[in-house]
C-alpha cells in the first residue's frame, strides 16, 4: 500500500465496513469443523510420540554372538539373552526370567527370501519382499499382518514395524557390521507397553530381520570384493 491509515476515523470506517459485511455462520453449518475434519487423519509415524519403552541391545563378547537385552533405565539388568549360531536354530532369545527356557528361535534359509521364528509354540514366517529389506508377516499376538521396513543410511540402518492401519509399534536402530556400539529397541502405542507378549515377539522378529539384513549386507560386500 502507498499509504498507512494513521487517521483515528478512517480507522473506525474501515472496522464498521468490516463488521457490516461479515455474517454469522447459519445454525448447524460446517463452519469452525475444520478441526475435526483434520483430527480424523492419523498421526504420522513417530510423530509427537514418545516410547512407552526403550531397550538397548548389547553385546557381551568379542566374538558379538551372545547379547543381552536390558531397560535403558536399568542396563545392569538384562531381562533378555540372546545367541546367535552358525548352525540351526540360528539364533535363540530367552527371557533371564527363565534362562533355561528358549522363549524364541529363529532359521534362516540360504536359498529363499524368509525367515521362521518360532515363538509361544506359534511358527511366524516372515517373507521378504524383493530387492528390498521389507517384510510381513502374520503375528499371533495381535492377530493382524505387521509389515517390518528397513531405512538404510551410511553406517547404520533403522527397522520399523508397523501394524495394517501403519501405526509404529517398534523402532529398531542398529548398526552396519558393528555390534560394540549395540542397538535400540523403542516401543511405541498400548497396544506394546502392558503387552508382554507383543513385545517378545516384536523382538524376536525384529532381531531376525537385523540379522538377515546384516547376514545378507556382509554377503553382497564379500562377493563384490572377489
Amino acid at each position: 500500500m502507498s499509504t498507512i491509515l494513521g487517521k483515528k476515523s478512517e480507522k473506525d470506517l474501515h472496522r464498521a465496513s468490516h463488521e457490516e459485511n461479515e455474517q454469522p455462520p447459519p445454525p448447524y453449518s460446517n463452519h469452525g469443523d475444520q478441526d475435526q475434519e483434520a483430527s480424523k487423519f492419523p498421526p504420522q509415524p513417530y510423530h509427537g510420540q514418545a516410547p512407552c519403552h526403550t531397550f538397548q541391545l548389547q553385546a557381551t563378547n568379542w566374538l558379538c554372538n551372545n547379547f543381552h537385552i536390558s531397560d535403558i533405565n536399568n542396563q545392569d539388568t538384562p531381562l533378555y539373552t540372546v545367541k546367535t549360531k552358525l548352525r540351526k536354530p540360528h539364533m535363540i532369545l530367552r527371557a533371564t526370567s527363565s534362562p533355561d527356557t528358549e522363549l524364541a528361535t529363529v532359521e534362516f534359509h540360504t536359498l529363499r527370501p524368509k525367515v521362521d521364528v518360532f515363538i509361544h509354540g506359534e511358527k511366524l514366517t516372515i517373507s521378504m519382499k524383493k530387492f528390498s529389506y521389507t517384510a510381513t508377516y502374520e503375528s499371533a499376538a495381535l492377530q493382524q499382518t505387521l509389515t517390518w521396513k528397513s531405512n538404510s543410511h551410511w553406517k547404520t540402518f533403522d527397522l520399523d514395524c508397523v501394524d495394517e492401519n501403519t501405526m509404529p509399534l517398534v523402532k529398531i536402530s542398529s548398526a552396519y557390521y558393528s555390534c560394540k556400539r549395540g542397538s535400540q529397541i523403542q516401543f511405541f502405542g498400548h497396544a506394546v507397553e502392558n503387552n508382554s507378549a507383543v513385545r517378545n515377539e516384536l523382538i524376536a522378529t525384529g532381531l531376525a530381520m537385523a540379522q538377515y539384513i546384516n547376514l545378507m549386507a556382509s554377503t553382497t560386500v564379500a562377493a563384490t570384493s572377489t
